[in-house]
C-alpha cells in the first residue's frame, strides 16, 4: 500500500488494515517516506514517522540510496530480530539485483 499518511494516521487504523489483510489471507505491505534528518524519539530507534507503529510491524525493511544503487536493510525481521544490511543492492531504476 503506497500513500498512507503516517503522520496523521493512527495505530488502530493500521491494525485494522493488517487485520483485514489477514482475514483475506493476504500480507499487508506498506511504504513510508522517512526524513533522514529527523531522529527517532522512540526507544526502538526506528525512523520517524513509522516508529510509533513498531508493535504492529512483523518486518520493517529500508531501501536507501548508496553508491549508485539502492541498499536493502532489515530493520526488524521476523520475531523482532535486527539484521542490518542483507548484502542486497538494487538498481535504482528497475530495482533488480545488481551483480557485484
Amino acid at each position: 500500500m503506497d500513500g498512507y499518511d503516517w503522520e496523521t494516521g493512527s495505530e488502530s487504523e493500521v491494525a485494522d488494515l493488517k487485520e483485514l489483510a489477514g482475514s483475506e489471507g493476504a500480507v499487508l505491505w506498506m511504504s513510508a517516506k522517512i526524513d533522514k534528518d529527523k531522529p527517532s524519539s522512540r526507544p526502538s530507534g526506528y525512523p520517524e514517522p513509522v516508529a510509533r507503529y513498531d508493535a504492529l510491524f512483523d518486518v520493517l525493511l529500508r531501501l536507501k540510496g548508496a553508491d549508485g544503487t539502492v541498499r536493502l536493510s532489515v530493520l526488524k525481521g521476523p520475531g523482532g530480530t535486527e539484521t542490518g544490511s542483507v548484502g542486497l543492492d538494487l538498481d535504482p531504476t528497475t530495482l533488480l539485483l545488481v551483480k557485484r
